[in-house]
This record gives structure tokens, sequence and C-alpha cells, in this order.
């Protein structure tokens, strides 16, 4: 009957309790009844009437419950291991109720308390009956579900609604496994009608029961195929039913939002990120530019297996909106910690609440730096996952995220210009992607300009380059000079120009070229130059500087891609003439290139002012006889560099630039200029470093020639040089005298107010005096008061002229006439045979360089008053047909003879000897204005500083040795104004005692004078002196010492000469501060020594004032100091003399540790000793002694001694130590106290030595 007990009052009891007794009448009945409602009821134990109908083998009543409808396949309770009616019938070998089991459906695949089902569990319990049965059933089954499987397919795949209802009603009670089978070549059902796109079928598969089966070997769910085919209603109808299919992967590793950003539906993505999915659902993700958490139904930045986002894919496809969403989509966070190594819950429902408002993308024409200006960044909670993400930082999120490379090795941006896609490029650009961020491909990496470039894809090569991309190492520019693609070379030189900060446009000259190319209406000059705003914006704002460096290969200058360049950065030139592009110019650098020849057109660009040409290999560069220049040249150039490069000629126009300010020749091959060098109008800087000059050149006395009309018109020439070359507005001598003769009035005036300049004549405080027999073409004299050779100011001219590394052997002594206003003169490196004169250097000098000259005297200095009076005045040979007198001339009634005799027209040896009397630029004694003198790297002796004195001067000097400020003392300097000397590696042999008299001197360089062994004592009265350098120099005596070993040597040398200077005398009297612990030994120590020295006066120890009970003590004992016992010591040291210690024997008792500190004064040696056998509490107590001392007397000199060395090395007592010992005790003293460079910084004093000794 079976084995379970019915209780009373349960539903169903009635079924159960008839097939329990198997009454057939009775069961019927009650199935013909209201119990059939009760037909799957089940008793305490979870047994239905089913169950116990096969546990009774009650096959009559099994047949009538299942022909009623009851469930085959309710499995029993744990008490019977969760059988079904199959299970037990199997178990039990009951043949006939397996056999109406499965005529009735019986589920061949449910599973008990142990997993297994029917078929298995016949298989285990040999049930060879029930086994077959079960077999040939379950193939049966198989047939009969495939065959309506494959119907079922056919009718989804061809979108037959009817079909499909067909089928399903004839598959019974398989129809859930015809719905879920996978078939082998065909799609699933639900895929079929999926991808057909029948939004009716796809619902009536769903509600039979139909599961979202993937296809078999893809791996794609229905949602892909409905992504895929573009079925908006059919992905959001399983989104709804399936939400998980939106975290379903394919073989491929794809999401359906992989399938959806490939397809042009933007809507579909926009579902699939913003649909609404469970909480249960949801995940936590990390975000990948940063350290936040969010959560969402998927990773929107999951990978395939290719590496591809879904960024990726719609970039590919060139899919704009989708790229969109993408960059669009937001996302709240959840978590903003950093620290947390653990994900946040899947299951979380806490969220930090915050806007969800996408980050605004700025526009693409806003630059990088106006965007963080201009526009706020968007909520630090709301993050943007997809392609750019903003959180905190935006530059760093967007970029992190734009930039993530599939296993290609390629980013969005590099698919974008792989298919040519030039608007998703613009897109990604402008929301952050990095326009630098390389592609790999094949191991081989491309910058985003080479991939475009590999790809022929100009448009997106403007693009990267509009974003501040760059060509790297010019790779993509020298491929394009070989392949001789000119419009990659253009564009890309086009990109390499930027906005000059410095220089400004010149504007006057834009509007003459605008004028003159007959522009009218809001392009006309009129409108450019108008104030207001609209027609201000269609004029060039931005001064450009272009940079062509480096580039290798470039050769020459196309002015068209100049002018490409100044309208990139100047919009509002788009619609001028390209002359007014090549205003806005202002810098042209092309150095590092190939050059042959100079491009001369860039000296007619209006505005330019910089021009860098240097490190190619010019040879030339073109004279104005060439018919080149077809426009003016500028006016605004001020700064030119032609260093290395292989000029051996410079044209004269250059020097007539009238702006040039700054000029740059050297390492050339130069080795002749032109005499219009001295005659450029402004220029301040002249540098002709490592060329072929040996001298410099002259002004022609012939008469200047004519300059061609075509150079006339296009060279703005200032004042006189307009009119004759051969004169500069910087180089007429100061105070000329202007004749009454009409025809030299003409000659110079006349022409100078042609050309613009006028020299103002003196009517106040300079009178005109009559002047007889003074030439035979003049009878008076007019005084100027501006030197016209001076410019406007009075100060113009060459203020700076390197002159090293060429071949001069004799100094330009044309120097003070041509370049009065000098101030820097560099001419090292030359072999100069004499050091020039004071008169061959310009007066103004402030800064001079003889280094590296051979020179070997410095004795025409001292000879300055002899040279002077020989000098002769070169301005006669640059005026050619005018002579500029100047103020020396007496112009007060003197006599004849006082005048000297003027020169006539056959005699030019006698003018110009008159005008060597009258030349101003040679008639200084001294350079009073220099303050660096450089004459290092030479041969000199002997320096000299100061002029030779005749003998009333000799007799002043030795009367006023002690007023070393004296009048006549600083009246003999030669440079009484230097601040820095450099007399480094010479072969001085002794400094002139002079030197003392440069009172302003701050650095001093003696390096590497060998022979040199002392200093002159008149060297301490240097009180500015900062810098001494003295290395590799012999010297002797304690200079030596405070060399090495003083902490502030030049303050130290400078006074010890000064003390030697006032007679000072050693005082060779010292304190000798003995120190240490009680009953170290440091009384026996100084009697040792007093035994090596003699004692001044007979030493009376404090012993010798005890009582005389204490006397008794053994001779061999020495008694312990008490207090301090101060005495003197002598010791000889032959011809130095005699030194005197003052010692002080401090007692070791504790007691007396307070009083020591009042004790130690800073100028002693100190003795500061202890107990080796001690060991390192020994040492301890020796860092607290010399602690003290520094405490009291800082950087004081210290000798540290260790005693009772005798006990470490007895055989008797070395025993009880370690053999190394001594040696380790030693090397920690030298460790701690010995090893410090800078002991003052640790809190020590100067420790000398450490010594050991017995005592």
């Amino acid at each position: 009957m079976g084995d379970g007990v019915i209780c009373d009052g349960w539903r169903g009891q009635m079924v159960q309790q008839a097939v329990l007794y198997d009454n057939v009448d009775f069961l019927e009945c009650l199935l013909d009844g209201d119990e059939i409602d009760n037909i799957n009821s089940c008793d305490s134990c979870g047994r239905t009437a089913t169950y116990t109908a096969v546990s009774n083998n009650s096959l009559k009543c099994l047949k009538l419950l299942l022909e009623h409808g009851a469930d085959p396949d309710i499995a029993a309770g744990a008490r019977c291991q969760n059988m079904t009616p199959l299970h037990l019938a199997v178990l039990d070998c009951k043949q006939e109720a397996v056999r109406l089991l499965l005529q009735f459906g019986a589920s061949l695949t449910s599973t008990d308390e142990s997993g297994q089902t029917p078929l298995s569990l016949a298989r285990e319990i040999s049930n060879v009956n029930a086994y077959a049965l079960l077999t040939a059933e379950q193939e049966k089954r198989a047939d009969h579900i495939k065959k309506y499987s494959a119907s079922l397919c056919r009718a989804c795949s061809s979108g037959n609604l009817n079909d499909v209802k067909k089928i399903l009603d004839e598959c019974g009670t398989n129809k859930m496994q015809v719905l879920n089978t996978i078939p082998d070549h065909d799609l699933p059902p639900l895929c079929s009608a999926s991808r057909v796109g029948s939004l009716e079928l796809v619902q009536l598969l769903l509600k039979n029961g139909a599961a979202p089966v993937c296809q078999r070997g893809s791996g794609l769910s229905p949602i892909h195929f409905a992504c895929d085919a573009g079925h908006l209603p059919i992905v959001q109808l399983l989104l709804m039913e399936y939400p998980d299919l939106a975290m379903a992967r394919s073989v491929e590793h794809r999401l359906p939002l992989h399938i959806a950003a490939a397809n042009r539906n933007v809507e579909i993505l926009k579902c699939l990120l913003n649909h609404s999915y469970p909480d249960m659902l949801q995940q936590t993700f990390q975000h990948k530019a940063s350290e936040h958490y969010y959560k969402a139904g998927f990773d929107i930045n999951a990978q395939d297996s290719s590496g591809k986002m879904a960024l990726h894919i719609a970039c590919e496809h060139g899919l704009i909106e989708n790229v969109k969403a993408l960059l669009d989509f937001t996302v709240e966070v959840v978590s903003n910690s950093t620290g947390n190594d653990t994900f946040p819950k899947q299951n979380e429902d806490v969220i930090d609440k915050a806007s969800s408002l996408p980050c605004s993308r700025q526009p693409s024409w806003v630059s990088e730096s106006e965007s963080r200006d201009s526009y706020p960044t968007c909520s630090t909670h709301t993050l943007r996952e997809s392609g750019v993400n903003h959180l905190l930082n935006q530059d760093s999120a967007a970029t992190s995220v734009l930039n993530v490379a599939s296993s290609e090795g390629l980013a969005p941006l590099h698919y974008a210009i792989k298919m040519h896609h030039p608007d998703v490029v613009h897109l990604l650009l402008c929301s952050g992607a990095d326009p630098q961020q390389p592609a790999v491909c094949n191991e081989l990496t491309f910058t985003p300009i080479m991939y475009t470039y590999q790809h022929l894809d100009l448009e997106n090569m403007e693009l990267l380059l509009q974003h501040r991309a760059e060509d790297i190492d010019n790779k993509v520019l020298m491929g394009a000079f070989l392949s001789q693609d000119h419009n990659v070379v253009n564009l890309l030189l086009q990109f390499k120009a930027s906005r000059d900060p410095v220089h400004a446009i010149n504007k006057a000259e834009m509007r003459r070229l605008t004028g003159q190319s007959g522009i009218s209406g809001p392009e006309s000059p009129e409108h450019i130059s108008s104030s207001e705003p609209e027609m201000r914006l269609k004029s060039p704002v931005s001064p450009i500087a272009v940079h062509w460096q480096g580039l290798s290969s470039l050769h020459d200058v196309d002015l068209t891609c100049l002018a490409h360049a100044s309208r990139r950065l100047n919009p509002a030139l788009k619609h001028l003439q390209p002359a007014a592009a090549l205003c806005a110019i202002t810098k042209i650098d092309i150095s590092h290139n190939a050059f042959q020849s100079f491009p001369v057109s860039l000296f007619m660009l209006p505005s330019v002012v910089v021009i860098d040409a240097s490190s190619n290999q010019i040879r030339e560069i073109r004279e104005e006889e060439d018919n080149f220049f077809t426009a003016p040249l500028s006016s605004s150039l001020e700064e030119i560099r032609l260093s290395q490069n292989k000029l051996s000629s410079i044209p004269a126009y250059l020097f007539r630039l009238s702006g040039l300010k700054f000029l740059d020749l050297s390492y050339n091959t130069i080795n002749e200029l032109p005499p219009e060098m001295w005659l450029a109008p402004s220029l301040v800087t002249l540098i002709l470093s490592q060329n072929k000059l040996s001298e410099l050149p002259h002004i022609s006395r012939d008469p200047p020639t004519p300059i061609s009309r075509k150079m006339s018109q296009h060279i703005k020439r200032p004042s006189i040089c307009s009119a004759v070359p051969s004169l500069g507005p910087h180089r007429m001598c100061s105070g000329s005298l202007s004749s009454s003769d009409a025809d030299l009035s003409m000659s110079v005036f006349d022409l100078s107010s042609e050309s613009g300049d006028i020299i103002l004549v003196s009517h106040g405080n300079v009178s005109s005096n009559e002047v007889i027999h003074v030439n035979r073409w003049s009878n008076s004299i007019k005084v100027v008061d501006k030197d016209p050779w001076k410019g406007a100011g009075g100060q113009g001219g060459l203020k700076q002229l390197v002159l090293s590394k060429n071949k001069f052997t004799v100094f330009p002594t044309s120097l003070p006439c041509y370049a009065q206003n000098l101030e820097v003169l560099d001419i090292s490196d030359n072999q100069l045979e004499n050091v020039p004169s004071i008169v061959d250097l310009p007066a103004s000098l402030t800064e001079l360089n003889l280094s590296r000259c051979g020179l070997k005297t410095l004795q025409p200095w001292s000879d300055t008053l002899e040279v002077q009076q020989e000098t002769s005045c070169l301005a006669v040979s640059r005026s050619g047909a005018f002579s500029p007198l100047n103020t020396s001339i007496n112009t007060g009634n003197s006599s004849p003879s006082s005048r000297g005799i003027s020169p006539s027209h056959a005699s030019r040896e006698s003018y110009n000897s008159l005008t060597a009397v009258l030349c101003t630029h040679c008639s200084h004694t001294r350079l009073g204005r220099l303050e660096k003198l450089n004459l290092a790297h030479n041969k000199l002796v002997k320096v000299v500083l100061t002029r030779a004195a005749d003998g009333q001067m000799a007799n002043a000097d030795t009367q006023s040795i002690i007023g070393l400020e004296s009048e006549f003392i600083q009246s003999r300097l030669l440079f009484p104004n230097l601040s820095e000397l450099d007399l480094s590696m010479n072969l001085l042999h002794n400094l002139t005692s002079d030197i003392g008299e440069q009172l302003n001197l701050r650095v001093l360089s003696l390096r590497g004078n060998r022979y040199l062994r002392e200093l002159p004592p008149k060297l301490g009265l240097l009180t500015k002196l900062w810098k001494l350098d003295l290395e590799l120099c012999p010297l002797d005596g304690a200079i030596q010492d405070f060399v090495h070993n003083s902490r502030y040597p030049v303050k130290d040398i400078l006074g010890f000469l000064l003390s030697v200077l006032e007679e000072s005398t050693y005082y060779n009297s010292l304190n000798l501060m003995l120190v240490g612990c009680h009953k170290i030994g440091k009384t026996s120590l100084l009697q040792r020594l007093r035994k090596e020295g003699k004692a001044l006066i007979k030493p009376t120890h404090w012993s010798d004032r005890v009582s005389s009970d204490e006397r008794n003590v053994s001779r061999q004992t020495t008694l312990s100091t008490v207090g301090i016992d101060i005495n003197e010591l002598i010791f000889d040291c032959g011809s130095k003399g005699s030194v005197v210690f003052r010692t002080w024997d401090f007692g070791g008792q504790r007691e007396y540790y307070a009083t020591h500190q009042y004790f130690l004064s800073p100028r002693s040696l100190y003795l500061v000793m202890w107990n080796l056998i001690d060991g390192e509490r020994g040492v301890d107590g020796l860092h607290q002694w010399l602690i003290n001392i520094q405490a009291r007397a800082p950087s004081a000199y210290v000798i540290i001694v260790g005693t009772h060395v005798d006990v470490l090395r007895d055989k008797a007592t070395r025993r009880n130590f370690p053999p190394d010992f001594e040696e380790a005790m030693v090397g920690m003293v030298e460790k701690l106290f010995l090893g410090n460079k800078e002991p003052d910084k640790c809190g020590l004093p100067n420790i000398l030595r450490h010594y050991q000794c017995q005592l």
C-alpha cells in the first residue's frame, strides 16, 4: 500500500485514498466531479496521486489519472529523494508503469536528489527492460522534436505567422522543447523571427515560452540579430522580456552594443544605453579613466575578442550619430573612493544622487586654453562612460578612454582615419582624442600624421594638424620631400607656424600694399585701418612666427606657402591678396636645413623682424646687381642669423637695412667685409667669430660711387647714406666743423637735408669764432653740438663686436674712429703680435676679451701717452670729400703757432698731421668704462694696470703710499672701474702691487699660473673682492692653508694680506686645552709633553700644596687634577721661532663639568682624550665633549687622543679584548667624527686627526 501515512483534512485526500486502495470506480467518480482540480495535489511527503499509483502498482488508476491530465513529472518530496513517478517505476522495475508514463509524455530529463535521470538510474541499477524502453522513447522523441523544430525554423525564417501557429499546436507537450531546440544549421526560432523583423511573430514565440536561445557556433542571441537588422521594436520587446540579453556575449565576445554601434539606426544604440535595467542585473564597473565606479546593465566600454569597443566599431563604420550617442552618454558615479580595493556589491541600491546631464562638448573652433577658461566642467558625480568621459579632470578622463587601442593597435581615431571618415575624425578630436597617440600595425609604430600619409588622406591630415598633431622627427615631411609630394610638403609647412607674442605687424606697410593692389570695398586699406570692430576683424591681428628649422631637406622658400601659413592663423586674410598675408610674418626660422643660396625674398617681407638661417650650406647671398629685388627691402628687419654656413662674402646692402640691429655671421669662411659695415644705421651687435678675417675694412677716400636707381628705390637709407654711401649717421667725429664754403655745404648738409636727416646747429652755449689761416678755403669755424655719426640719440652705432677665432695678427686700430660707441669687444683666439695700446681701443668699452691671443707683454698700455701723440684720425679717409674736425681745436684767440699749419692740397701728410692732433676718438688715456677684462690663456709674465709715471709722479707715489685712495694713484689707473679680471693660465711670476688700486674689483682669476708663488700685500685693500680663483697656483706660506682649509678663503686671504701690508707680526701663542673624563691620562700626557718642550716658569702643581700626609704617595702614581691646572709650555720650531702653549689641564671629575664651559675659548687647540678600552661607551662620552666644544667655541680645532693603548697591546691583558678591538674602535671614531666634510652642520668642531698613545 505504501510507506506513508496520509493525514486527514488536506486537499486531494479522496483521490489519494482511491488510488491507495486501487478503487478505480471511486477514482473515476471523483475525477468526474470537483476532485479533478486536486488531481496533482500532494500529501505531506510531497507525493501526488500519480506517484502513489506507481508506488502501489495501481496501473488502472495510473492510466485513469494520466487520461484525466495528471502531471507525470511532479517530483516527490525530500523523504522520497525528489523522485518523479518515472524514477520510481524504474527503481521498482515496474515496466508497465514505465511504458504507461512514457506514453503520456513523462520527462526523460528530470533528475532526482542525486542528479540522476530515469535513464541513468536504469543504467545504474541494470534495469535492462526499463533502459530499453527509455532509450527507444528518447530516440522517438528526438526525431519528433527535430521534425517540428525544422518546420518551425523554416516558418519563422519566412515570417509566416499562420504556419508557426499550426506547428506549435501540433507539437503538443513537446512545444517547449521544439521552441528552444538549437538546430545544427538553422537559427533558433526566436533568432529567426528577430532577424526577419516580425514583431507579432516574436510576441507569439515569447507567449508560448520561447527562450532567447543563442545560435549554435556563433553564440549570437536574438537581440544581436535584432540589433544587426535594425528592428527597434523587437529590441525593445526583448529587453522588456529578457533584460539580461544586453550583457549576452557572442563567441567573439560581442555585446549587442557592439552590433548596434555598426547599425545606422542610432535609436537602437540609444535604447540599449538608456534602458532601465533591474537593480538585480546591474553590475559595478570601474571607470577606465579614473578610479571611480559606476553601475550599469553591461560594461559600456567592453571590448570584443579583437579588442574593439563600441566606439571603435562606430568610428570604423563612419556612423557619426552613433559616435555622438556614445560620447554623450552619461552614468552616475557610485563610489569615488580610490583607496578601496573591493568593488561595491552588484546589488547595492545606494547610489550617489547627482546630476546626469551630459557634459557640454566644446565647439571645434574653441582652443584648448580658451575652453578651460571659458567653459565650465560638468558635475563631479557625472561620468561620461563611453568614449569621452568627464569627471574631475577633463583631459585625463577623456583621453584615457578615447585612446584605448584594440588588439590591432588602433584607437577609434585611427579607425576613422583608416576608413576616411573626416567628420568622425573631427568629432573625436573636438571631444579630446589624442592627436599624437601612435598606431601599432605589424609591430610598426605610426603617429596619426604618419597614418594619414600612409592612407594618402590630406583632409584628415589637415584636421589633425589643426588640433596640434605633430610630425615627430619630421618623418612624414622627409618622406614627402623624397617622393616630391608638394601638396603634403606645403600642408605640413603651413602648420609649422605659430603666433608671435613678441613682435608686431607693420600695419603701415600692409595698408600701402593693399592700396597698391587696387582693393576696394570691405577689404580696402581704409576699412582695414578702420577702428570699427567688424572691420578690424578683417585685418591681420596675429603676428606669425614661422618654424621651418631642422627639416634637413628644405632648400627653398615658397612665398605662397608662407601666405597660407599666415592666413591659417589670420582668417581675415583669406580674401586679401597674398602680399597682405605676408605682412603678418614677423619671424622666420629656416636653420638646420639644406639651403645653398639665401632666399633674398625674405628681405622683402614688410613685417619680418627676425630671420634665422644658421646651420645651412649657404654659399652666397645675391648681390643687388642681380635685379632680383621686386619690392622694397624690409624696414622692420632687426635680427639676422647666418652662422654655421659657407659664406665667403657679404653683400653691402645688408648693412644698409635701416632697422638691422643684430647680425650673426659666425662660423663661416668670410675673409673680407664691405666698408658699409661701419655705416649700418641701427646695427648694435655684429658677431664674426670663426671666420678667416685678417683685417677690418676701411672707408675709401675716393668719391662715392652712385647707387643703382633700382636699389635706391628699394633701400631706405638714413640721413647722409642716401646721398653719400661712404658716410653713416654714426661715424662723424664729435664736435664736427662745417665750412662756410658753398660747395662743402652742398656736399654734406644739403644732401643730408634731402634724405630727411637734420643736423642741428647750436646757437646757445656754442659761440662762433673767427679763425685766420686755418686753411686756404675757410676763414671761420662753426662748431656743431651733434655728431652726425651717432644717430638720433647720440649713443647709436655698433656696441658689440665679436672677432674671436679669426686670423688677425695685428689689432685693428680703426675701431676707435669707426666704432666709438663700442661696448663689448671679443677678439680672443687670434694670434696677435702685440697688445693694442689704449688709444687703439674705443673709449666706451665695458668688456674686453683678449684671451688666447698669444700675448707676451702688456707694455704698450704703460706707454699710452707716447702712442696717443702719434695716433692719426681715420675720419678723413671715411669721409672722402669731407674731413670733420673736432672740438679739440682751440677755438679761442690763440696765436698761429699754437694752432699749427693748415694743410694744403699738395701736402696730404701735413694734413694728416693736423688731424692726428684733432682726433677725439684717440685722445683718451684710460678706459674709464671697462668692467670686464679677460687676458686668460696667454703668455704674460707681468700685468700692467697703470700708466707709467714721470719723475714728479714717482716722487708723489712714494710719498702717498699710506694714502691708498689718493687722487694721484687713481689718475694713473688704466681701468678705474674694472670689476672682473681674468689672468688665468698665464706665466705670471708675481702680481703687480698696482692691482691693489683696483678698488672696484670683485672677481679675480689667477688659476693655472704655475710660477706664481706669492700675492702682493696690497691685494688686501680690495674690500669688494668676493671671488678669488687660486687653483693650480703654487703659493707659499699661510695663503695655501687658507685656500685648502678655510671656510671663507677669500675673506681670510685678504685679511692676512692686509695684516702683512700693515706690517703685522705672527703671534705664536696658543691655548692648549686638555679635556676628557676622570683618570683618562690628561695630566700624564701633559707631563710627557713637558719633557719634549721646556717650561717658561717652573711648574708648581697643586699636589705640592697638599698636606704632608699625601706626599708619601709613590712617585710612580700621578695624582688626579683638581679643578683646572694652568701653565705654559714652549716648543722650538726652528726657523719659524718658538711656539708658546698656555696649557689648561681640566679636572675630569663629574663635579667640575659644569665649570668647564666657562673656560672654553675659540682661539685654542683642544686635545680631547678618551679611553680606548671603554669601547663604545668611551666613544659616546667623546661625542659629548665635542658637542660642548662646538657650542662654546665654534669651529675650533680638535685632536682626538685615545689612551691606554698599551693595555690592548700587552700580552697579559690583550686576551680580554677581541683581536680587532683597537682597529674597530679607531674605525668607529674616524667614521663618526673625521668623515664629515662639513662638521659644523653635525654640531662638531674642526677635528684634525686621531692618535693613540700609551701613558
